[in-house]
């Protein structure tokens, strides 16, 4: 529930940086977090209240990329879910998701964070037969609470056998209730990653 938000687990900057792009190259890091917040700014324009802002980013990252199934059978690296190779091919797996999501929210000044955890595609944790995965998400702190978001969840987009095929969005796992997301999400790390004290 929101008090696991309290053992948040900071991640250093030479990590933060493999998030954002794998080579470590500083003038693509600073060009990709540019671009981040451009994109960020675009997508929250005219927003003032976070949680608009929140939704919006919710809903851009939902609509716009693709679940990497090719990636997921053969071998996902750290490039795959990196912020360059996101923004440049339009497809990741979960943690690619989850790692969009807090930048773009991070260019807001949002505190959104990623949860590491264990989830059922089907079914829920009290039905044992079901086998959980590794899986990844976000939440948000804000003033007046948290809020949970599962923007892979919330598509059916799909990267499969070197093709895009457009899915359907439903905004169910957004600001969802700690009760239902603990239905079938269950985290076990919370991390706070810092993309633009990569700028200072």
């Amino acid at each position: 529930d929101s008090a696991q938000v309290k053992g948040t687990l900071t991640i250093p900057e030479n990590a933060v940086a493999q998030y954002v792009s794998v080579d470590g190259d500083m003038q693509t890091i600073r060009e990709t977090l540019t671009e981040i917040r451009l994109l960020s700014n675009e997508i929250c324009e005219g927003m003032g209240a976070e949680r608009d802002k929140l939704f919006a980013i919710s809903c851009w990252v939902s609509e716009n990329i693709y679940y990497d199934y090719d990636a997921f059978n053969t071998s996902v690296t750290q490039e795959t879910i990196s912020l360059r190779h996101t923004l440049d091919t339009k497809r990741t797996v979960c943690m690619g998701y989850a790692n969009l999501c807090a930048a773009l929210c991070g260019a807001q000044g949002i505190d959104c964070r990623v949860v590491h955890g264990q989830a059922l595609p089907v079914g829920s944790f009290s039905d044992e037969e079901y086998h959980a995965e590794q899986h990844e998400w976000n939440i948000a702190v804000l003033d007046d609470g948290t809020v949970w978001m599962d923007t892979l969840w919330d598509t059916t987009n799909a990267y499969r056998d070197g093709e895009y095929i457009n899915g359907t969005q439903e905004y169910r796992y957004f600001d969802i209730s700690d009760e239902d997301i603990a239905k079938n999400h269950r985290a076990e790390r919370i991390e706070s990653r810092d993309y633009f004290s990569l700028l200072d």
